[in-house]
């Protein structure tokens, strides 16, 4: 069996998070009206420090692209990461995944692409290498439209985090017709109830066999499930929708209007 990386991050991480609740997180919280939440994991993270406050839950806001260009698809099916190089996102735990499936899945590679600290990419290109992976590729960060044309030219995301508030680049993905291999550290449950993609427990286990499961995929099935990804964050995430959201809140808090239905009061 694989074991879960548990990365020393982590825990840094909480440490920082301690220390800025007890500077002045706490004040503004407790003082609040009103707080706003993107998903129902950050809504218990707060309800486990206050619980008198009113918490709203609205998601951060993406605009799919209208039109999705067309892309010459490389040589080899594609399973893209890409984000920031840090052992927090699970960069780790998906190497371990990899290498546990690349020889069979010779017609497939996996390309993690984002910036990151000179001592983490260090230890991602050392990872791979201990490995001895041929088609673990590990690239700098893209932007703007050599951005959308990675996702284009994947056929799956993969975020293996350790913890994320909501991740943009999965709703980015979708976006672009890209299934995504999600785990729980990142809250997008409904993906599976929308079966564009995978929501898995953190750790090299589940990822192997969301891995095995997408390569297995034939490109028709990947793109079915791209489509019906893209048609969900179009209509569940569009700014217009966010922005109605947004007024509706004030509206209530100013006392000009009822309670949000997506808004809880205790």
């Amino acid at each position: 069996m694989h074991g879960t990386l548990a990365p020393e991050a982590l825990k840094h991480s909480r440490w920082r998070k301690n220390l800025m609740w007890y500077l002045g997180q706490s004040k503004a919280l407790t003082r609040a009206s009103c707080v706003i939440a993107t998903c129902e994991t950050e809504y218990e993270d707060i309800r486990r420090v206050i619980r008198n406050v009113p918490v709203a839950i609205i998601p951060h806001g993406y605009d799919a692209p209208e039109t999705l260009a067309d892309v010459e698809m490389p040589s080899r099916r594609r399973v893209l990461y890409l984000g920031r190089i840090h052992p927090i996102k699970g960069i780790y735990n998906l190497i371990e995944a990899w290498a546990a499936i690349e020889k069979r899945f010779p017609d497939w590679e996996l390309h993690m692409v984002g910036p990151g600290r000179p001592e983490h990419l260090h230890e991602t290109q050392r990872q791979i290498a201990s490995k001895g992976l041929t088609r673990a590729i590990l690239r700098e960060a893209v932007y703007g439209e050599q951005k959308s044309r990675e996702y284009l030219q994947s056929e799956v995301y993969v975020l293996p985090s350790f913890s994320e508030n909501f991740a943009m680049t999965v709703a980015e993905a979708l976006g672009h017709e890209t299934p995504a291999i999600v785990s729980k550290g990142a809250p997008w449950k409904r993906i599976e109830e929308q079966k564009c993609g995978w929501w898995i427990d953190i750790g090299v286990d589940p990822l192997v066999a969301a891995l095995e499961q997408a390569c297995n995929s034939s490109p028709a099935t990947l793109s079915a499930m791209g489509k019906l990804g893209r048609a969900w964050v179009s209509d569940e995430f569009c700014w217009n929708k966010i922005a109605v959201q947004f007024r509706d809140v004030y509206s209530w808090v100013c006392e000009l209007g009822p309670v949000p239905n997506f808004a809880r009061t205790i």
